[in-house]
């Protein structure tokens, strides 16, 4: 019996010292490098890739501005958090990058009226892929909610802009437009239009119809709704 007491004590000391050594150097380790936190180093002044490089550590963002006298090309300019801020390993750094001269950067449009952000675009150049209307408590009526790519990206004129336009304040009911027979991107349209949602797209074989006309809405034309919900739509294809 003394044997078998000898025994587990012997195995309970074994087990406890395997379990401290795991702690010690697997479980703290892990923790520690988790939250491990270093300088930010100074990058302003570099180049977009040197200031790359020196920033391995972390998940950086870059952000472009108009090209100024007496700076270079793809410099950086400024960056957040500032440097030699403490910061997590990994964090998102942002970065302000001087453009070429020729480079298209992305103004920032919010709360600027929709003629107005239409004006500017047409001056670039650039044209405007997906327009969405949507009910707004903090953007007056026909102003930008949001957009795109964001402020601060470099683009070229091939690219599009998806634009987000405030509708003024929401109702005190949605009605359900009329969407059998319209094309797709106009019933989209008019849904968002409303105030509503897109829901559910279901496609079925009808070759008596343009491609892409919508047959069919869940929910019935000119219904009160008391919030916006999906509406979900069966398209025709002309593929069987």
């Amino acid at each position: 019996m003394f044997k078998n007491i000898t025994r587990y004590i012997t195995a309970a000391i074994f087990i406890a010292i395997i379990f401290i050594l795991a702690i010690n150097y697997i479980a703290l380790p892990s923790i520690a490098n988790k939250n491990k936190e270093l300088y930010l180093p100074d990058v302003r002044g570099l180049n977009i890739e040197q200031a790359k490089e020196e920033l391995s550590n972390f998940n950086v963002k870059i952000f472009y501005t108009k090209y100024k006298e007496g700076y270079s090309p793809y410099e950086v300019l400024n960056m957040s958090p500032r440097a030699f801020t403490k910061v997590k390993e990994k964090r998102d750094v942002k970065l302000t990058v001087i453009g070429q001269e020729n480079d298209i950067i992305l103004d920032d449009f919010t709360n600027k009226s929709f003629r107005t952000t239409t004006l500017q675009l047409d001056r670039i150049g650039i044209l405007i892929d997906t327009l969405i209307y949507e009910y707004s408590e903090s953007v007056n009526k026909d102003n930008i909610i949001s957009q795109y790519p964001k402020k601060g990206k470099k683009i070229t004129k091939k690219d599009k802009i998806t634009l987000i336009v405030s509708s003024g304040m929401p109702p005190d009911y949605y009605v359900v437009p009329s969407l059998v027979n319209l094309s797709l991107n106009r019933a989209i349209k008019k849904i968002y239009e409303s105030g509503l949602l897109v829901g559910k797209k279901e496609y079925e074989y009808v070759d008596s119809l343009l491609n892409n006309t919508v047959i069919q809405q869940d929910q019935p034309a000119f219904k009160r709704l008391s919030m916006p919900i999906e509406i979900n739509l069966i398209i025709s294809t002309d593929e069987k």
